[in-house]
């Protein structure tokens, strides 16, 4: 009887053994994490029966050590990562750096990214990771440049208060348009953040930490309205002393008589002879010219002080009299010649003369040369070939790393590399010897240095 029973407790007992081990083995690198992505309507951070989950959001789970992994949303909101080991790891929901229209209400409440959760996976998967988001309306939003002592921040941060608190709320825009605005913000609810915005309430601002010239009304945005209608919500924000500046655009007389646009010239802004502002290129085809006032910048900005302009050297007959705030932009007519005059610090010039493009060619018309000193950019001129372009080398007074004794200046077009390097000295150059694959399918303006667009594949010729 012994002999019959005994195999069988052997067998049973192997059998449990491997079947622990398998379990230990799957529990070891078969773990996953799931979770849920909802919409939060009411922002009580309690999901009810109506509200929706979040399809085709991507979800990133970083663990410890290792690499990142990412899944999207299925339909319904819900996202699994498995074939995980155990260890720490931390669930994001992913903006790829780019601003956030949403808030989080579970499962904390949490106004600004990142929304996260941290979780320790042992022997055991983790499911409801879930996170909650509401996009709140009605909020106002508040969109425009952001100032420090004169010089606009690119990235700054900015944040709206209310009563010392600490009101700002997720960026109804994503990311801010850099061109005419680089922030973007709501400010919160007393409903949503208690001691927030009620209807007349005050806000102020601060700009990396510093605290904005101007301030605010908390007031609903109407339902069925946009945050943004009729210029609602654009407000340029400034810390420190006040300041002037305008958006410029340039332009020159063609040969056929035509006004042809300017780009990526240097407009320089002076008092009494004196440089008070260098315009920073910031959209295609024109530049924002801060004017700092006299606390800024001696000799500088005062109430009613007549400020004129140069553009790559070259004087132009328009001015403006000085006083805080945005002006109404200007477009100024340059006259490249030799003869004509000049202000301000003294530029180099040099001539080059651009073929057509080749015969048959359909891409971008435009030639656009750039000169580099040191790599650093320091001048450029654009137009259609034929032509004959005159690039200004401005001196490093205006744009640090550029002209100054011993500078060696290199040039490109379209991108390649066509001239140089050549001595930065002021006044007018014919530009070096150049010529760049002359065809007879791209005949060269005769005088001066011809140079032909460079071929840059099939990529702008017909087939």
């Amino acid at each position: 009887m012994n002999r019959a029973w005994t195999p069988f407790w052997l067998w049973l007992i192997v059998i449990m053994v491997a079947a622990a081990g398998l379990a230990h083995g799957a529990s070891a690198d078969h773990l996953s994490v799931s979770g849920e992505l909802w919409q939060d309507l009411n922002a009580d951070g309690l999901r009810q029966a109506d509200e929706p989950g979040i399809g085709q959001w991507p979800v990133a789970l970083r663990p410890a050590s290792g690499d990142d992994l990412e899944v999207r949303t299925d339909a319904e909101g819900r996202y699994t990562f498995g074939g995980l080991e155990a260890g720490g790891y931390r669930v994001e929901v992913e903006f790829y750096g780019q601003a956030s229209p949403w808030l989080m209400t579970s499962p904390s409440l949490q106004h600004l990214p990142p929304f996260a959760r941290s979780l320790s996976l042992t022997d055991v998967s983790l499911t409801g990771q879930d996170f909650g988001l509401h996009a709140p309306s009605g909020l106002p939003q508040f969109i425009g440049m952001a100032w420090i002592d004169a010089i606009p921040e690119d990235f700054p941060e900015v944040h709206a208060f209310i009563r010392a608190v600490d009101c700002t709320g997720p960026v109804g825009i994503m990311p801010p348009d850099l061109d005419t605005a680089t922030y973007g913000l709501t400010v919160l609810s007393d409903a949503l953040k208690p001691g927030c915005g009620d209807p007349g309430d005050t806000i102020s601002f601060t700009i990396d930490g510093r605290t904005a010239n101007e301030t605010a009304a908390w007031q609903p945005v109407p339902e069925g309205e946009a945050p943004l209608q009729d210029g609602r919500g654009m407000l340029t924000l400034t810390a420190g002393p006040p300041f002037a500046y305008l958006y410029a655009t340039a332009q020159k007389i063609n040969a056929a008589g035509e006004l042809e646009p300017l780009y990526g010239r240097t407009v320089v802004a002076l008092i009494d002879g004196k440089v008070c502002g260098v315009g920073l290129h910031r959209v295609w085809g024109a530049v924002l010219l801060p004017l700092p006032s006299s606390t800024q910048a001696p000799g500088c900005g005062e109430a009613g002080a007549v400020v004129s302009f140069a553009v790559d050297g070259f004087a132009v007959p328009d001015t403006l009299l000085w006083r805080p705030g945005e002006h109404e932009g200007f477009t100024f007519t340059l006259d490249a010649s030799p003869e004509a005059a000049t202000a301000g610090p003294a530029f180099a010039y040099y001539t080059f003369e651009i073929a057509a493009r080749p015969a048959g060619y359909v891409g971008q018309p435009e030639q656009f040369i750039e000169a580099f000193i040191d790599g650093v950019p320091c001048g450029s001129a654009g137009g259609l070939g034929p032509a004959s372009l005159v690039v200004a080398v401005a001196p490093e007074e205006l744009l640090p790393g550029c002209g100054h004794d011993g500078a060696t200046v290199s040039f490109k077009l379209n991108g390649a590399d066509i001239a140089g390097p050549v001595a930065w000295e002021p006044g007018f150059h014919e530009g070096p010897d150049s010529s760049v694959g002359a065809s007879s399918a791209s005949p060269a303006v005769s005088g001066g240095n011809s140079i032909t667009p460079p071929d840059t594949g099939d990529g702008g010729l017909k087939r």
